[in-house]
């Protein structure tokens, strides 16, 4: 085979071409990733430091907390309408009482008399009565004699019924069932007209009074349920409903009366005793929850940071329940945006960021 100088010349040529080539290429790719990296550090050296965290999603339960006093659910200080002298009492100083129960009696000899010569006059009055009629029918009385007995009758019937009523009076009953107070008497005492005498008072169920801001007014209502904390009892906890709403609101305060009752078995509740209660005003689901500290405050609003491509963006969020150092968000941020939560005192608005530290949501 002959050799040819000619092909050779234009095979070095080629070569030559190509490895030209090659090393341009090689060059260019090693320069582009130089200056890409000095790049990346560069803007990493420039982003401010932060951590930042997802919402955590969970239901909120919306509570309204008020101190309240505790209320009788019956209370009552027995009091005599007539005077006299107490002849007997009968219950023990403390003790359950039902209903009926004669518990003081007075001295009512003289108003048993009257009460029977009432009687004897009352049935004096029927005989004359029956005797005015039969004479009247045989035409051997007047009209006016039937007349003037039928009245008088009448007024010894009505005499009977208040010399009755009057020796009721001298029993004071108890008028429903309860617990009896301290007595303020003793046996003997010659009693006045509406002197206190003793107390009585019903606790099972018990009630329990408080007040809330008028802001609170259109999210109450009878039946809304209470928790009760007493501190007196080692701070136990007992359930009951609000029944009753004033329908005025108080013009110093502005606030609004509600009272509530509870089951009080043991007894263990007493009226006056000081209460915290709470009131469940309602419950959402699925609420966004932030970190108090990722809050930035201002006169009008309150803001939150969020990372934005890697950038910091202010965002004005409607904030919902405070508590425990969580914040509700009800508008302004998604469940899958990063929240920053530390390191928003060296941002403005724009400015490049970069992570500590990230949490996800939970739910």
């Amino acid at each position: 085979m002959k050799f040819n100088i000619k092909n050779l010349k234009y095979s070095t040529v080629s070569i030559g071409i190509l490895l030209i080539l090659i090393t341009v290429l090689l060059y260019k790719f090693t320069l582009s990733s130089f200056f890409n990296k000095n790049s990346q550090d560069h803007h990493s050296m420039l982003a401010t430091l932060v951590s930042a965290q997802k919402p955590i999603i969970q239901d909120v339960v919306d509570i309204a907390e008020a101190v309240g006093t505790l209320r009788a659910d019956e209370s009552v200080m027995i009091r005599p309408e007539i005077a006299g002298k107490l002849v007997s009492f009968n219950f023990q100083e403390g003790e359950l009482v039902k209903a009926g129960d004669i518990l003081i009696t007075l001295d009512s000899e003289m108003y048993k008399a009257q009460l029977a010569q009432a009687e004897a006059n009352f049935a004096l009055s029927k005989i004359n009565t029956w005797r005015a009629e039969a004479l009247l029918k045989k035409n051997f009385g007047k009209k006016s004699d039937r007349d003037e007995a039928t009245t008088k009758l009448k007024v010894n019937e009505a005499q009977v019924l208040f010399e009755k009523a009057r020796l009721e009076k001298m029993s004071l009953i108890a008028p429903f069932d309860g617990i009896i107070g301290l007595r303020k008497f003793s046996l003997g005492d010659y009693v006045q007209v509406g002197q206190d005498l003793v107390n009585i008072v019903k606790i099972n169920p018990i009630k329990v009074d408080f007040t809330l801001p008028e802001i609170y007014a259109p999210r109450l209502k009878a039946g809304q349920e209470i928790e009760l904390e007493a501190p007196a009892l080692l701070n136990q906890k007992f359930k009951g409903k609000i029944y009753a709403i004033d329908p005025h609101i108080d013009e110093n305060g502005r606030n609004l009366s509600i009272r509530a009752q509870l089951e009080n078995l043991d007894l263990a509740l007493k009226p006056g005793m000081f209460v915290k209660v709470k009131i469940i005003l309602g419950i959402r689901k699925n609420s966004l929850i932030i970190p108090e500290e990722a809050l930035i405050p201002s006169h009008d609003n309150v803001s939150i940071f969020k990372i934005v491509d890697q950038k910091a963006q202010l965002i004005k969020i409607k904030s919902g329940l405070r508590q425990k150092g969580t914040l509700e968000v009800l508008e302004g941020i998604k469940a899958d945006d990063l929240i920053i939560t530390a390191g928003h005192n060296k941002l403005i608005p724009g400015m490049n960021v970069r992570l500590e530290k990230t949490s996800g949501a939970s739910s």
